[in-house]
């Protein structure tokens, strides 16, 4: 048999009873096995919000071979690591607390996405209690997801900015793995999650904290860092290059422009208004001609910030994470606007982090 060279009793076992879910007629296993590229490579995608993970994501879900899912979150669980035979038997019924803090706690499989993506949630409980590992199940899920959208790929991708938070176990736990950690200026960051309703102490321990999860990982050579500065403007070269790296293949910017403004699958996914698909004009203001919504003194207090040291990360602070992505913080390169920053302050912000001691990190 053709499939057995590349794919294991597993994966042929869970598409049969796949088939059986979602009645496909006529399935001829072996051809859909051979009509299969084999996937080579799995990667993550991880970083801040609000600092172009969705944009990371549309563009290598654009790129010739590459497949990428919306936030399913399977990479960003600490169970999916150390607890896999107790999480997978838990029918997709368990809400795992995130260490990111400002995620709510939710099943292994993001299950807002099942209609969209096609997969029954039967396949998914099969699928899981049927597999040894967070590996087994991601190699198999792919081929499903190869098939739903009818296209060959040798690279299977998934975006949730909380993958940042366990990129070093996935790195150690998935062969053939790649990282890619998107970071946007802090001041632009704080900003935009302030728009989104977070406080500004709470938008400052967010970046802080998600990309300091990020400063082990930036001389691996499995990781790499795309600038959403960068990204806008050069995006389809951009993306071209880091996709090059990752299959061996080298890519044609102009076809990725060409596959991205025809993408109806990322175009379909849910996202907020401001981010439409193609409102993206490729183009981002210097911090000279941005105005941001908290005064000088606070820019100031940026300058004083560090996080203490978790489980996880470092004690790191902000100037020092600025310093290694060069990134400045001088108060000559911004226009602020104080008055915007009391609709924002603690007591009226919209969204809180759901991670209680969250005062006691900053150090």
């Amino acid at each position: 048999m053709a499939y057995k060279s590349r794919y294991d009793s597993l994966e042929r076992d869970a598409l049969n009873a796949l088939f059986d879910l979602v009645s496909i007629p006529n399935r001829n296993l072996d051809q859909f096995f051979l009509n299969q590229s084999s996937i080579s490579n799995i990667v993550s995608i991880g970083g801040c919000p609000s600092s172009g993970t969705t944009l990371t994501a549309d563009l290598l879900d654009s790129i010739d071979g590459f497949l990428c899912d919306p936030e399913l979150g399977f990479f960003s669980i600490q169970e999916s690591y150390e607890a896999w035979d107790i999480l997978k038997q838990d029918l997709l019924l368990t809400n795992y607390k995130s260490v990111c803090g400002y995620a709510k706690p939710r099943p292994f499989f993001n299950l807002k996405y099942l209609d969209l993506l096609g997969i029954p949630k039967h396949y998914l409980w099969y699928l899981m209690y049927h597999s040894s590992s967070l590996y087994e199940f991601v190699r198999t899920y792919a081929l499903f997801r190869a098939h739903a959208r009818e296209r060959k790929i040798t690279v299977y991708t998934e975006k949730t900015p909380a993958n940042i938070c366990f990129a070093q176990r996935f790195l150690d736990s998935i062969p053939h793995s790649f990282f890619v950690y998107v970071v946007r200026h802090p001041v632009s960051t704080i900003n935009s999650l302030m728009r989104r309703g977070y406080s500004f102490k709470d938008a400052t321990w967010i970046w802080l904290s998600q990309n300091s999860y990020a400063i082990s990982l930036l001389n691996s050579p499995q990781c790499f860092v795309i600038k959403y500065e960068d990204l806008l403007h050069s995006p389809f070269h951009t993306i071209s290059k880091v996709a090059e790296v990752i299959s061996g293949v080298q890519y044609n910017p102009e076809n990725t422009r060409i596959s991205y403004e025809k993408n109806s699958f990322r175009r379909s996914l849910p996202r907020p208004q401001s981010w439409n698909f193609n409102s993206n004009n490729w183009r981002v203001l210097p911090p000279s001609q941005s105005r941001i919504s908290f005064s000088k003194s606070l820019l100031e207090w940026l300058h004083n910030v560090s996080i203490a040291a978790t489980e996880y990360t470092v004690s790191v602070s902000m100037v020092e994470i600025c310093s290694i992505l060069n990134y400045s913080l001088d108060s000559k390169d911004f226009t602020f606007n104080d008055a915007d920053y009391l609709e924002y302050d603690s007591l009226k912000s919209k969204k809180k982090l759901y991670l209680a001691d969250q005062e006691s990190l900053f150090s």
